[in-house]
């Protein structure tokens, strides 16, 4: 889309350009743009001029209070965030050591969806926290004019540079390589190098199998139980700029820096929420805190902290309602899946969170208890095949392993009948 808003106002330019150069125009009806108009007085949106080294860029500030909440998070709960926490959900050791009254949240809107050096960012989202005034300030800088450019992107230079890290929600991917390409095109110097903590990757790590579509306004009504009421599509912005471009009506803007806004404060309250102490005396241990329990709980085993994932595993499993497995209660065929009636999918997948862990600490007892509740409640094939596993090399039991791969463990044909022939063989020498 961007592409072809670009063909069409070169195209337009070129045509009025060379009918100027003619003397043609007035006696083409309909040829000619209308007259912009970027007087202050006529515009609608609350900017303020400001002029700076490279010339001018228009500026609006908004502050708000910590205690501002935003769905059920307060601002001032990013000041609060546990940094390790952060830094085991980014899965980056660098924000373990970070201030967080220096992050930069950061968010763009842009002329056109895609990339290319043909886009640019025409309004510039910065939320920091001011420690004098004891306020976060949202800074908006809108493109009035292309000319304008420079300025604009030297002021956002000027911001990250200043900042200890960035904040974003898909910035990584879109935002800052868009930042950094037009600054190197606008020659303003290259865009500051600061540490990127992304929430799309923690959102993604934490609510991934939630269904969700990823979006930030999914994300907000999902987690935050914030709703922004009437809301700008994403994919109308970039249409409204292209009119303003044309008309010099910015009326069609007010929504959009509307939107703007709120992505920056999603932004702020996001980092509080996922900073918060994950423990379910501190979240709530309801059946519902148990997906996020156990998906954080994986994070941070991926991470390498498995002492503070084996926590949260043991929360989630609290969460939804599991009492500890009877070993011996899966042996023999007969047992598998008699309670599966009863067990939910929350259940299922903080059990096996749990057994991987326990898996991984080399707690081999834990997760073959864990596993054997799985089997026993869900009928889990795999569940069997780990359970299998364990009772073919670590109890020395190879009947009970026998039992459980004849009734089926997830394997392919070839694996299971490899798995099943070398248990049969050892059975036959335990029996001699």
């Amino acid at each position: 889309m961007s592409r072809l808003l670009g063909k069409l106002a070169r195209r337009e330019e070129l045509r009025v350009t060379r009918a100027d150069a003619l003397g043609t125009v007035g006696s083409m009806p309909g040829s000619r743009r209308p007259e912009k108009n970027f007087s202050r007085a006529a515009s609608t949106l609350e900017f303020d001029e400001v002029s700076g080294p490279l010339g001018l860029h228009h500026v609006r500030q908004v502050r708000e209070k910590p205690s501002r909440c935003f769905g059920k998070v307060a601002l001032g709960e990013a000041l609060c965030a546990d940094p390790l926490l952060l830094a085991r959900l980014a899965l980056d050791a660098t924000f373990e050591g970070l201030p967080l009254e220096g992050a930069l949240f950061l968010d763009t809107e842009t002329s056109g969806l895609g990339g290319g050096t043909g886009n640019r960012a025409f309004l510039v989202g910065l939320c920091w926290f001011d420690k004098d005034a004891g306020d976060f300030v949202l800074e908006q800088l809108f493109l009035r004019d292309i000319d304008e450019e420079a300025a604009l992107l030297e002021r956002v230079r000027e911001r990250v540079e200043a900042a200890a890290f960035i904040v974003s929600y898909n910035g990584k991917s879109f935002d800052v390589p868009l930042l950094r390409t037009r600054m190197l095109l606008a020659r303003v110097g290259p865009f500051p190098e600061r540490p990127h903590l992304d929430l799309l990757h923690i959102a993604r790590r934490v609510h991934g199998r939630r269904g969700w579509r990823m979006s930030l306004g999914v994300v907000e009504q999902q987690v935050l139980e914030f709703e922004r009421g009437p809301d700008v599509g994403g994919e109308e912005v970039a249409m409204r700029y292209a009119h303003y471009l044309w008309s010099g009506d910015d009326s069609c803007l007010q929504d959009v820096v509307k939107h703007n806004c709120f992505d920056v404060w999603s932004l702020v309250v996001l980092l509080g929420y996922y900073g918060r102490t994950p423990e379910p005396e501190t979240r709530g241990a309801t059946a519902g805190a148990a997906p996020e329990l156990s998906a954080m709980a994986r994070v941070l085993s991926r991470a390498g902290d498995l002492e503070w994932a084996t926590r949260l595993a043991d929360g989630a499993v609290r969460c939804a309602g599991e009492q500890p497995a009877r070993l011996d209660g899966a042996r023999g065929a007969g047992f598998a899946g008699k309670e599966a009636a009863n067990f939910s999918a929350d259940a299922r997948d903080a059990l096996w969170t749990r057994a991987t862990i326990a898996k991984s600490r080399g707690d081999k007892a834990s997760a073959m208890a864990d596993f054997a509740r799985l089997v026993l409640r869900a009928d889990d094939p795999d569940a069997r095949l780990e359970l299998a596993k364990f009772y073919e090399h670590f109890t020395h039991e190879p009947e009970q392993a026998l039992a459980l791969v004849r009734q089926g463990t997830g394997e392919n044909a070839e694996c299971r009948e490899r798995r099943e022939e070398r248990l049969i063989r050892k059975v036959e020498r335990m029996r001699r």
